[in-house]
């Protein structure tokens, strides 16, 4: 047995993107077969629309179907009319969708037009009934199927239209008493659905009220693959038909499914794959085909081999085992299903209700009604999800290739109730069974729990009259015959965890969670299934529902608040309350005293955990953190955030967003030599800071700024281009993969850096100050472990002066600016190996975000958990109000206002005609005044609220274009010859290094010429800070600010502009 684990918490639940409707659960009847058979098969589905008839019947069989006959069907044939389907439709509450046909139009457009009027005149006469839910008329079906170009599709479409928008000006009472809409099909690829957009006019297109498209995917892995492209063309719809005066028109996907792979499909796709081997597929006649006696077409349609006359067997993309069906469709059709309805799905329709087709949902034959492959997550899904809100959990699912342990999910949320489907991939090979374990990070009431399993009947054959095959076994296609089966899937919970066990490969199973009594009630309506009743470790029973524009300030007993609204100050008091935020915005949180847990999952909300272990979760906005005294455990998703950890050992995530975390705060943080914070910055251009403890910090995906002030800390690059300053003794700083910028400011610092790594510059190097910098273990990186041996092989002192190593033939380069003692080297080189891997770190940190503990949910005979209405209050809150209802302090970790002068900026070297300022965390965003030829100045006066003023960066949009003379000066450079001004300074070097790549070459030279002469375009001037009298330079822009620190007291700052190529604006040094 093996064990998979996956936790789903309130953000999970509450990060959710479009609604389910009612009416995307409907069925294709093509009027092929008896329409008994449909209904038998539709009504075990519990389809809520009925499409008709098949596209391909409407658009070819004009002997069966068409506007000139009275009721769309041909009365000699022993089929359902418009009649008799509206009057099932009305029935049985349903909505109906008739397809119009347009191919046999093509020479005869006003014959489009005349039989369109007449059949319209027909509905608005009330010769088919009254339409008690809402009739689809949709234009064609699959025109790129039937049409050598869109234009042709278009002008038919257009005479149809015009003749529904002539029927409703004309009629408006009936059109207001029956609900009569329009679906227009789109096309497959931008260029022709832009020539049908043009084609239409605005009348046409202003009675449109769906676009269709289809989807009928192959494998499990491309369900989505078409979504971008039309939700692309979707959007150009929407915005045509809004501007031709129509409505915001809804998406329809008219037909999906796993697609198709019929014998005969099959038998086109074994030929092809004979001739990209530039061989001819041996003869398969009728009989072999029906009777499946070629023993190497048969294995094609199984397996997807060929094998060629030489023997050699070939292994393709086809064959029944490469396609999701039979249990492995479940899956396919939930994920298909969930892509879609995310993003918007109004309607949407099957095929494959009762078919003769390998993708068939069921079929009726003499043996009764089938259900197959597919059939099971319909029929759950059209249950159970009408009126949910689609999440993102499917967003990661995936079906390896082989086998496998991992867990697929979807779910879906409503205020009362929410669906969880977990599908498990092919795993027997691996385990006999598979046991999963769920962390419920969320309190729910009652659970139900359904598996569908999949059983094929052993005389399958018999059944379904399929043939033994030459084969053998013929197991593939036995899995197109396995019948789904619902049944109560055995489960436990216990300590906030659901645990069931997987026995069948594609096993399925659905949970479904009431989050109060209503929602309790509503599926008890829908299921005869017993509810398992469920309860909390959490003291408090009730749960205090916040709505908007609230003030609530709980006591001291433990409380369960849930924030649903907006612009609420809510505080929980001195116990060990649970506060969740699923409000869009304006939500200020107060945790109180306690080991509190506040879950915010979207809007931008300032959150407060004051003292106490408190467990702070950040949604989906732009939220203010404030963890407050205690050992805190705080991360976000997404978002550009603030969070200030405050003092204790805390555990802090970011999220995806540009995050802005620090510990360090003067009185509060940790004492020099405490227990430290954890940082991890996740991904985005982030800022971290930590505090007077001994912290770990680890950068993220992206380019971030690190500072760390205690001793003995431990810091990682990670990923991105990062900065780094390091003020305290001992620290050890881990290269990551980017390029890498660190200032050593304390002492005995030691650097490390992997075979991974790349560009490290290391400011302040000092053997004085006890630096020491160690290269992973010879047998990775390719050196002698001899500090000696290796400083003779790989360091050099570089035309800056600065000593300089270079290993794996300069693709790895550590640079020392301000060290030129090359002979000193060797004591201050180590190696190591490393012992401890970066994702194992993150692992062990990451444990910690698990509430499931917190909550710990168990299933229990009891009653259900009940809710009760927070009282109203329309008064002011005041501080006496909040310390009085359990809060004892206002939030301790909120920023003092600090008193700024205008800041001066001195512009030396190329000219900069705009200059405008921010800090690094985006709060500040200033543009300069221009004082005289290059001043600036900035009136900081108006941010005296900003505290975290901790990174101010420059940038500007003017460019110093380079001459011939710089680019030959370039040359000369990097050939070891001085330019013409003499020798050369840092500035000039950096303006030479065209390209960036960390050294002058003859590259530089050549795009500084193609600058000169126009056919490049200069880069904007870049921005630097003179850090000491040794020539060193720190760039200011975007991903490198200056610390506050770095600004002199008198709020003057000279910068230093830099063009790049541009080696005639460089400013003489010595002058400053």
């Amino acid at each position: 047995m093996s064990n998979a684990r996956i936790s789903i918490s309130y953000q999970d639940l509450l990060t959710v993107g479009s609604e389910v409707s009612k009416n995307a659960f409907g069925g294709i009847y093509t009027s092929y077969r008896p329409f008994e058979n449909y209904q038998n098969v539709s009504v075990e589905l519990g389809t809520t629309l009925l499409r008709w008839p098949g596209g391909t019947l409407s658009e070819d069989r004009e002997d069966r179907y068409g506007l000139e006959f009275h009721a769309l069907q041909n009365p000699d044939i022993p089929r359902p009319d418009l009649i008799d389907l509206v009057e099932t439709t009305n029935d049985n509450n349903q909505t109906l969708s008739v397809i119009i046909p347009t191919k046999r139009y093509l020479s005869d457009v006003d014959s489009a037009a005349a039989e369109t009027a007449a059949f319209m005149d027909r509905l608005t006469n009330g010769d088919f009934g009254a339409i008690r839910n809402e009739l689809i008329l949709e234009i064609g079906n699959e025109f790129y199927a039937h049409f050598d170009d869109v234009e042709g599709y278009a002008r038919i479409s257009e005479a149809i239209l015009s003749e529904i928008k002539r029927s409703k000006d004309e009629n408006p009472e009936f059109y207001s008493a029956n609900k009569i809409t329009v679906a227009m099909q789109m096309a497959r690829n931008h260029n022709e659905d832009a020539l049908l957009r043009e084609h239409l006019s605005d009348d046409a297109k202003s009675v449109i009220d769906y676009m269709r498209t289809h989807r009928l995917s192959v494998r499990f892995e491309s369900s989505n693959h078409r979504i971008d492209g039309d939700q692309e063309r979707f959007a150009l719809w929407s915005q045509a038909i809004e501007d031709a005066g129509g409505n915001t028109p809804g998406l329809y996907v008219s037909a999906w499914n796993s697609a198709s792979w019929t014998r005969n499909e099959a038998l086109e796709s074994f030929i092809l794959e004979h001739e990209k081997h530039d061989v001819s597929a041996p003869d398969i006649s009728p009989t072999d085909l029906a009777e499946r006696t070629n023993l190497r077409f048969e294995d094609f349609w199984e397996n997807g081999r060929i094998t060629l006359d030489n023997g050699q067997t070939v292994y393709t993309t086809h064959g029944l085992a490469n396609r999701d069906y039979g249990a492995a469709k479940e899956s396919h059709i939930l994920e298909i299903f969930t892509s879609y309805a995310y993003h918007g799905l109004d309607v949407a329709a099957i095929y494959g209700v009762d078919i003769i087709h390998p993708s068939a949902f069921g079929v009726v034959n003499d043996t009764g009604t089938s259900l197959l492959g597919g059939a099971g997550a319909f029929g759950l899904m059209s249950r159970y999800l009408p009126g949910l809100s689609v999440t993102q959990l499917h967003s990661e699912n995936t079906r390896p290739s082989g086998h496998s342990e991992e867990i697929n999910t979807w779910g879906y949320n409503s205020d009362d109730y929410a669906v969880l489907f977990f599908g498990a991939n092919a795993f027997s090979n691996l385990t006999e069974t598979l046991e999963v374990e769920v962390n419920l990070e969320f309190l729910p009431v009652s659970v139900w729990g359904k598996t569908i399993k999949h059983e094929t009947p052993e005389d399958w054959r018999e059944i379904f009259g399929v043939p033994n095959s030459v084969i053998g076994e013929q197991s593939e296609e036995a899995k197109l015959y396995s019948s789904p089966s619902i049944e109560p899937l055995e489960f436990s919970v216990k300590d906030g965890v659901l645990s069931f066990t997987f026995a069948q490969d594609f096993e399925t199973a659905a949970f479904i969670f009431a989050h109060n009594e209503s929602g309790a009630a509503q599926i008890g309506e829908k299921s005869t299934q017993e509810a398992t009743k469920l309860s909390s470790s959490l003291n408090s029973p009730n749960a205090i529902t916040i709505n908007d524009s609230q003030r609530f300030f709980g006591d001291a007993s433990d409380n369960l608040i849930l924030v649903n609204g907006s612009w609420n100050e809510v505080g929980g008091g001195a116990g060990n309350d649970v506060i969740v935020v699923s409000g869009s915005q304006g939500n200020t949180i107060w945790g109180g005293e306690g080991d509190d847990v506040i879950i915010a999952v979207r809007g931008d909300n300032i959150l407060n955990g004051g003292p106490g272990n408190d467990r702070i979760i950040g949604g989906t906005g732009n939220d203010v953190i404030y963890g407050g005294e205690g050992d805190d455990i705080i991360s976000v998703v997404s978002g550009d955030n603030r969070i200030y950890g405050g003092s204790g050992a805390n555990i802090i995530f970011g999220g995806t967003g540009d995050d802005e975390i620090s510990v360090y705060v003067s009185d509060t943080s940790a004492e020099p030599g405490a227990e430290g914070s954890f940082i991890y910055g996740v991904a985005g251009k982030n800022t971290l800071t930590g505090g007077y403890g001994s912290d770990t910090i680890i950068g993220g995906s992206g380019n971030d700024l690190i500072t760390s002030y205690g001793d003995s800390n431990a810091i990682f690059g990670n990923g991105g281009h990062n900065t780094a300053h390091l003020y305290g003794d001992r620290d050890q700083y881990f290269a990551g993969i980017g390029r890498e910028h660190v200032f050593l400011h304390g002492a005995s610092s030691e650097i490390y850096i992997e075979s991974t790594s790349k560009v490290i510059r290391i400011e302040n190097f000092s053997s004085d100050a006890g630096h020491s910098i160690f290269f992973e273990t010879p047998d990775q990186a390719g050196f002698a472990d001899n500090p000696q041996q290796f400083v003779q092989d790989h360091a050099t002192v570089n035309q800056w002066g600065n000593v300089e190593i270079t290993l794996k033939s300069g693709e790895q380069r550590v640079i020392l600016p301000g060290f030129r003692d090359i002979d000193m080297l060797a004591e201050h080189i180590g190696f190591w190996t490393p012992s401890q891997r970066l994702d194992d770190l993150v692992g062990k940190y990451s444990e910690y975000l698990d509430t499931s503990s917190i909550f710990s949910v168990s299933a229990f005979e009891g009653d259900l958990i009940s809710e009760s209405e927070a009282p109203e209050d329309d008064s002011p809150a005041t501080y006496d109000d909040i310390a009085g209802s359990g809060i004892s302090e206002e939030p301790s970790d909120t920023p003092e206002a600090v008193v700024r002068p205008e800041l001066t900026v001195k512009i030396h070297g190329a000219r900069i005609d705009d200059l405008s300022l921010k800090n690094a965390a985006g709060e500040v965003s200033v543009v300069g005044t221009k004082s005289s030829k290059n001043e600036f100045k900035f009136n900081m006066q108006e941010h005296q609220d900003i505290d975290d003023l901790l990174s101010l960066t420059f940038s500007t949009s003017s460019v110093a274009r380079p001459t011939a003379a710089d680019a030959l000066d370039i040359l000369r450079l990097a050939v070891g010859l001085p330019a013409r001004f003499g020798d050369s300074s840092a500035l000039e070097l950096i303006a030479a290094d065209v390209n960036g790549d960390g050294r002058v070459s003859a590259s530089d030279a050549l795009m500084a010429l193609r600058m000169a002469t126009g056919i490049l375009e200069p880069d904007p001037i870049q921005v630097y800070h003179l850090l000491s009298n040794d020539d060193g330079f720190h760039r200011v822009d975007s991903d490198h600010g200056l610390n506050v620190a770095d600004v002199p007291h008198n709020w003057e700052l000279d910068l230093y502009g830099v063009g790049l190529g541009s080696l005639g604006t460089i400013p003489v040094l010595e002058v400053f």
